[in-house]
């Protein structure tokens, strides 16, 4: 089972999530589901980029040199 369904008053739902003036004092439906998230694996990625070092390096003291105008 990924799903679980629940029909509850909205009162009891208080102090859990955050509920909406107008579903106050109403039987609510909730959906509890199960995280879809898979694991990340950084070697599906491998070779993307094709950037060398000096390219990447060259990137970021531009993107520092932005931020450190926008700072000022």
């Amino acid at each position: 089972m990924n799903k679980y369904t629940v029909v509850v008053p909205a009162d009891r739902l208080q102090g859990v999530i955050p509920i909406p003036s107008e579903f106050q004092h109403k039987e609510v439906e909730v959906s509890i589901s199960l995280s879809r998230r898979k694991k990340f694996d950084p070697r599906k990625y491998r070779g993307t980029g094709k950037a060398t070092k000096e390219e990447i390096d060259r990137e970021l003291g531009r993107m520092r040199g932005e931020w450190d105008l926008h700072g000022e």
